[in-house]
């Protein structure tokens, strides 16, 4: 066969043909669409703050993590094979930040193949506050009244102090 007679077959009945390509690629996305599932977790949310920064707030302690992919593959994901990380490790100035939700997958499902993985809120709006430290007296707090025929006579407490680790504007209000 020469490549006239090739360039001839080609041509003939090319709408046709056309449109059979086009219709196999709609076939082909539609299915890898349908086969497509989704589900979704709710994966602890553990922060990082080993700098000198920690959040001057509370933070959720779960996150939604929405994944999609092969209905036997989404089958055996579990919370346990998701991490939710916020790092404030990077952090060293006061002040309200824009902190990303890192994902960490379990080496067991890094292979799976398609996953597509999306969590509910990719960035948390967190109050940043310096970490500081303070020596606070400890102080007995009593309630009720001695039993019929004791009277107290001396309240000791050990330690009389203890070490306090906090955001500094915390620990400035607190004086034992």
């Amino acid at each position: 066969m020469t490549i006239h007679e090739f360039y001839k077959i080609f041509r003939r009945n090319w709408p046709v043909k056309l449109i059979c390509l086009v219709l196999a690629i709609f076939i082909y996305l539609f299915y890898l669409y349908v086969t497509i599932q989704g589900k979704t977790l709710v994966v602890s949310l553990d922060v990082s703050s080993q700098g000198i920064t920690l959040p001057a707030q509370n933070i959720p302690s779960h996150i939604k993590v929405h994944l999609e992919g092969k209905p036997e593959d989404i089958a055996r994901i579990t919370e346990k094979n998701i991490t939710a990380l916020v790092n404030l490790d990077y952090y060293t100035e006061e002040g309200k930040f824009k902190v990303p939700v890192d994902i960490i997958l379990a080496p067991e499902i890094m292979g799976i193949e398609p996953l597509e993985v999306t969590v509910d809120k990719s960035f948390l709006e967190i109050n940043v506050a310096k970490k500081d430290r303070k020596q606070l007296p400890v102080e007995a707090e009593i309630q009720g009244t001695p039993a019929a025929g004791y009277e107290i006579t001396d309240i000791a407490v050990s330690p009389s102090t203890i070490g306090v680790s906090g955001a500094k504007s915390i620990l400035d209000a607190m004086v034992e």
